[in-house]
């Protein structure tokens, strides 16, 4: 009984303070960095950093859906961005996915799949904006992908979150926009 804690505290110091303080050094060993995390209850995001095994089944982008999904979910915000550049990771269209908060939580969350490569629509900010209110929510978090592996903010990107938070900001909503591709993620708004 004693050798087995002994393992799984090794593991947990392992899993707890050696990864993360080698987390830019350990890229290319991330299947073994997989397996210990595995063993100690973390999961680990490819140059994101941790997610507890919590939120391991839950999907945030309906995978079949052209015309978009509302989902009820319960995620820390801390951890959406990371969830979402995950299941966002090898699409081939664009997806948008916003997902409105509570107190530091995610309540509801919708996906919307785009045309095409280049672009994906449906979602008017004044329509967004409703939904916050309506919703009570106290902030909207947008992860849109660029299938192109591109982790950079397009002018247009930036045009449309300026045009949201002029709808967002009176009924006092922040707004926190990333884009993400290869299953990483920047913040750009």
């Amino acid at each position: 009984m004693a050798e087995l804690l002994a393992f799984v505290f090794f593991l947990w110091l392992i899993a707890h303070i050696v990864l993360p303080a080698l987390q830019g050094v350990l890229n290319d060993l991330k299947p073994i960095i997989s397996l210990i995390s595995r063993w100690s209850g973390i999961w680990y995001v490819h140059d994101i950093g941790y997610v507890p095994r919590l939120y391991w089944g839950i999907s945030t982008v309906a995978l079949s859906s052209k015309d978009g999904l509302e989902q009820e979910v319960e995620i820390p915000k801390q951890f959406f961005p990371a969830l979402v550049a995950n299941d966002l990771k090898g699409k081939k269209h664009e997806w948008l996915v916003v997902g409105v908060a509570k107190e530091g939580v995610i309540f509801k969350c919708y996906s919307h799949k785009g045309d095409s490569r280049e672009s994906v629509h449906g979602l008017p900010p004044s329509g967004i904006a409703l939904y916050a209110k309506k919703t009570k929510a106290d902030a909207v978090i947008i992860l849109h992908n660029h299938p192109n592996g591109v982790l950079q903010a397009s002018e247009q990107d930036i045009k449309s979150a300026r045009e949201l938070n002029k709808f967002l900001k009176p009924i006092n909503v922040s707004l926190t926009e990333f884009v993400c591709a290869t299953g990483s993620f920047r913040l750009y708004h």
